[in-house]
């Protein structure tokens, strides 16, 4: 297998001035999951670097901040904001490939395989493949945000067993204060 490398930045220009960078880069294989039309801002930026993640409003002031690694207990990770509105923010784990809901309001983080009902063996196949993803012939196998109706989430996954696509709905009032802030 060969190695890819990826380059992401973003720059905040106000009156033709750049105010503001944000970039990172990685070595391996990264799924395109990103949807940057999803987002649900309310008229502020989004600035990250895979560690941080930096809310901006139009004047290039940061009105939110946060740690990415202290969200998820594993501070030498990259994460990509994959969605994220004023109550939530979905992560994907650039190691494991796992996806991390991010409850912004009440501070409470989950890993979204550990919340969803998918059967024992597909949550087993997620955290051994998280372990060693060089060896997993079909990347396609991973959880993917699909969207949101009120208050639940929709998740995708392609089951390992059928090759069949199913949703998972995920009610955010479900999130738990004693959900886990990291796993396997």
């Amino acid at each position: 297998m060969s190695e890819l490398g990826k380059r992401s930045g973003q720059i905040f220009v106000k009156n033709g001035q750049i105010i503001k960078e944000a970039h990172f880069e990685f070595i391996g294989h990264y799924p395109d999951t990103n949807a940057y039309n999803l987002y649900d801002l309310r008229d502020k930026v989004l600035f990250s670097d895979g560690k941080h993640a930096e809310f901006l409003n139009h004047e290039g002031e940061v009105v939110a901040y946060y740690n990415l690694g202290e969200l998820t207990g594993k501070e030498d990770e990259i994460y990509m904001i994959e969605y994220i509105t004023d109550y939530y923010m979905i992560l994907r784990e650039y190691g494991t490939q796992h996806l991390i809901l991010y409850h912004r309001m009440r501070e409470i983080t989950a890993y979204v395989h550990e919340l969803l009902p998918l059967p024992p063996t597909e949550k087993q196949f997620l955290e051994e493949v998280a372990l060693d993803r060089n060896n997993e012939p079909d990347r396609e196998l991973i959880i993917r945000f699909n969207k949101q109706e009120e208050n639940t989430l929709l998740f995708l996954y392609k089951s390992k067993k059928t090759g069949q696509v199913h949703s998972y709905p995920f009610n955010l009032t479900k999130l738990k204060n004693e959900s886990p802030r990291s796993s396997g």
